[in-house]
């Protein structure tokens, strides 16, 4: 009975537990949704078959526990009945109660009744309480007790004690010494069924339990798979189209993943080809405020070298006309070849200006899906931003100081044309920040510290507004209104880290001036 007790407030427990947990859950999560924050632990993590398995099973245990004891119940009442119907008949078909029997026939003949199993017991009451064995063991006092009080109004039926599958049947006789019951004990336990239904429940929780447990793992599988995957989309890496293999929820989700994968690659290409689009603009716009320097910058040397031809042109001629003179001497025409020769030198030293010039604008007009890694120098590179940024300076009266730390030959890795880019935005943004005002200076510093090449520009300008500050690197942010687009900074930034695998920084103070920092590793 203690046995069938703990079993039955065990598998309730299982049941109450699971069940305040699947509804209090509602609540929790209600709370949670509105408590949330970001980046936040929410507790214990329990992985999805976890979560079946422990919720299913105890479920199923006590449903079979259930059903094992539900069909024992019937058992043993189907038993109690068989037994008791067929003493009920064997005793009053022998038994008489309308007869008085003498005391001595009444227990050899009630003594010499077979019974149905030899396992079952037979005992006498007499009136004044005794009680006499005639096999087996001797009935409890409960047994007696309710036997005399209560059994007549329930048939003869006998309980043996609350919760104990025993049972008998009585019959009250009278004899010549008084009234007598006698009576049969009988066990309605079923071992053989129980040990079946045990056996069998056991098997049925094994074998769902292996089931559970497949289907469980499945699931998980799946799911783990779109969580991958949408992990693997976070990183911008687009793999193939995930096979729908099932009809249900699950194949929504599939499908829903492979839709959101398509639209974010579609999204992904068209952000990326806005992207060329707007660094393209940037740089030609760059290009077009460079044009008139740049034109500016090859009319000094074109015209040098015309006044230059003009004047070979008139030795020329003139060392023609001598031929044949007498007048003239040797000297003259050693005289007349050394002038020719000091034409030529300066026409050598314009053409190479203007061969650099033609070289570094050339490189900023390639576009940035054809950037090469190459080696250059710290020298070629200040160099090329020197000669592109010249007309900018002088046209805005601003002094550009170079403050060269560094050996000119320390040679880089990289795209020397976004580097350039990306000086000469920083350059362009100090001019501006002086807005107009005559001459001021930008600092370019150049040094190294811990293995890393440090370039910085500093001006002493308008500073940069905090609310400013906060975006810049991270949005597309000006404070030039619609002069600007705020691409430059942006594009600048991701072309150091993309490219040169460095960092850039700012210190700005409103007033006083930024300083622009860049990082590359040597």
């Amino acid at each position: 009975m203690v046995v069938k007790i703990l079993i039955i407030v065990f598998a309730f427990s299982l049941i109450l537990a699971v069940t305040s947990f699947i509804f209090s859950k509602g609540i929790y999560n209600e709370i949670l949704t509105k408590t949330y924050k970001e980046d936040v632990n929410i507790g214990l993590r329990i992985n999805l078959k976890s979560k079946v398995l422990l919720q299913i099973l105890p479920l199923l245990f006590f449903c079979i526990s259930l059903l094992t004891f539900i069909g024992y119940t019937f058992t043993v009442r189907e038993k109690e009945n068989v037994y008791f119907n067929v003493y009920n008949q064997l005793m009053e078909s022998n038994f008489p109660n309308d007869v008085t029997y003498s005391y001595p026939d009444l227990y050899k003949k009630f003594n010499e009744m077979e019974l149905f199993d030899n396992t079952h017991s037979k005992f006498i009451m007499k009136s004044d309480g005794s009680v006499l064995t005639l096999n087996g063991k001797e009935p409890s006092s409960f047994v007696l007790e309710y036997t005399k009080q209560i059994s007549q109004k329930y048939n003869g039926r006998i309980y043996d004690s609350y919760g104990v599958d025993a049972q008998g049947k009585s019959i009250k006789l009278s004899t010549n010494e008084g009234d007598v019951y006698i009576c049969v004990l009988y066990d309605v336990t079923s071992p053989t069924s129980l040990i079946y239904l045990t056996i069998s429940g056991i098997s049925l929780f094994i074998i769902t339990t292996v089931i559970l447990y497949i289907f469980s793992t499945s699931l998980s599988k799946d799911i783990s798979q779109i969580s991958d995957n949408f992990e693997r989309l976070c990183s911008n890496e687009f793999g193939k189209i995930l096979p729908v293999t099932t009809n249900d929820e699950i194949g929504d989700l599939i499908h829903s993943f492979n839709m959101v994968q398509k639209y974010s690659q579609n999204q992904m290409n068209l952000i990326k080809n806005n992207q060329e689009v707007l660094m393209e603009q940037e740089r030609l716009a760059t290009l077009g405020q460079m044009v008139g320097g740049i034109a500016h910058n090859l009319k000094t040397p074109i015209m040098s070298i015309s006044g230059a031809s003009e004047g070979l042109k008139d030795l020329i001629n003139e060392y023609d006309s001598s031929i044949g003179d007498s007048d003239v001497t040797i000297n003259d025409h050693h005289e007349i070849a050394n002038d020719m020769r000091k034409w030529i030198e300066k026409i050598n030293n314009y053409t190479s200006y203007m061969s650099d010039i033609i070289t570094a604008v050339k490189g900023q007009a390639v576009t940035l899906s054809n950037q090469e890694i190459v080696s250059f120098t710290v020298g070629e590179l200040v160099k090329r931003v020197y000669i592109l940024m010249k007309h900018e300076l002088k046209n805005s009266l601003i002094e550009l100081n170079i403050n060269m730390n560094v050996d000119e030959n320390l040679t880089l890795q990289g795209d020397i044309n976004s580097l350039v880019q990306v000086l000469n935005n920083l350059i362009s943004n100090a001019i501006q920040s002086y807005d107009g005002a005559e001459n001021k200076s930008i600092d370019l510093d150049l040094n190294t510290v811990n293995n890393c090449l440090i370039i910085s520009v500093t001006d002493y300008g308008k500073g940069i507004p905090s609310e400013v500050q906060e975006k810049l690197f991270k949005e597309m942010v000006t404070t030039k209104g619609k002069n600007g687009t705020g691409l430059g900074l942006f594009m600048s930034y991701s072309n150091i880290r993309a490219h040169f695998n460095g960092n850039m920084k700012f210190e700005s103070e409103v007033g006083k001036g930024t300083r622009f920092e860049i990082s590359l590793p040597l």
